[in-house]
């Protein structure tokens, strides 16, 4: 078994207050919603491919509503937690609780973000509704398992609650995207692309962290991937990406032109304004304006420089190459 490092490892207590509390508020109805009224984006596409740092500026934006790491708390009934936010935040005018004045930066560890109002990956939540095993493709017998009305209602209370347009991570979905788009008109796809050799040195650098060694698996598992367990860490990695990647290139392509765009990770980067830009333009296509007083940003920091050894570098171009020709063959 893979010994998790301090920083990511789940306290006990707090997993048992959190089952607590939303055993307790799973049955109420908060609002009478029941399906989405606007877009509901969802951000697809591989572990460290900036996803990250994008959901945090969509939040910084102000026109979406999303799921803060308060909100998540409340995975049982996400619309509650929409609700005890806005007791706590919206409607605190003399900051009692002192949350109003938290400062939201673009900082994060792994996906995970500080802060009551930073957004959060959400995962309690889609884990409620699919139930992965070892996997993150599911069969068919398990999605038609899925209560997908519940699903949509509980997304269309949050909405509801919160004013907005919403907009979370979608990627636990990656190999689902077709599925989603059909039990709901209202998902619209954000894929979030990034070299894969960037994003490979990255999931090799977070085994490192999250694991302690290269050796641990780290993040989303590709439907067959025992195969390369036998594989060094490079190999394993490169292949992780290149597998998540296809599948999702895959899904996008089921999708019709309206319900999704590409974002490419550099461009971002140089230019969050242009991408501002096209969602607008497609949110606009699809009956929902989404405006913000600000669209002017200044330029990300693009962190795509080699960190590895020259010898490892060469290996993971290597296996890249090499699962590349596969996916295509």
């Amino acid at each position: 078994m893979t010994d998790i490092g301090e920083e990511f490892s789940k306290s006990q207590s707090l997993e048992g207050s959190l089952e607590l509390i939303n055993r307790v508020i799973a049955d109420g109805d908060v609002n009478d919603a029941h399906e989405l009224v606007n877009p509901l984006m969802l951000i697809m596409g591989c572990p460290r491919s900036g996803s990250t740092l994008f959901m945090q500026w969509l939040a910084g934006l102000g026109c979406f509503g999303y799921p803060s790491n308060l909100i998540a708390r409340f995975y049982g009934n996400p619309a509650f937690g929409c609700e005890v936010q806005k007791a706590l935040v919206d409607h605190d005018k003399g900051n009692q609780i002192g949350l109003a004045d938290q400062t939201r930066e673009f900082k994060s560890s792994l996906g995970r973000t500080e802060g009551a109002l930073a957004p959060s990956e959400f995962w309690y939540f889609w884990r409620r509704y699919f139930k992965f095993n070892d996997e993150q493709k599911l069969c068919d017998a398990e999605l038609e398992s899925v209560d997908a009305n519940s699903l949509i209602r509980d997304l269309a209370a949050m909405e509801k609650s919160l004013g907005r347009p919403l907009v979370m991570k979608g990627m636990l979905l990656n190999w689902h995207i077709e599925y989603l788009a059909k039990i709901s008109p209202q998902f619209f796809f954000t894929h979030i692309q990034r070299d894969l050799f960037y994003v490979a040195q990255s999931v090799l650098e977070s085994r490192e962290r999250y694991c302690g060694n290269r050796e641990g698996w780290w993040s989303f598992k590709p439907p067959g991937y025992q195969d390369w367990l036998a594989l060094s860490p490079i190999e394993q990695v490169a292949a992780q990406v290149v597998y998540t990647q296809k599948a999702v290139i895959e899904g996008m392509g089921k999708l019709p032109a309206e319900r999704k765009i590409n974002v490419e990770y550099s461009e971002f980067c140089m230019n969050p304004a242009a991408v501002y830009d096209d969602l607008a333009e497609k949110y606009r296509n699809l009956g929902c304006e989404i405006q913000v007083d600000r669209k002017e940003w200044p330029a990300f920091e693009n962190r795509e420089e080699i960190r590895l050894s020259s010898s490892d570098e060469s290996a993971l171009r290597r296996a890249l190459e090499k699962f590349n020709v596969q996916v295509i063959a």
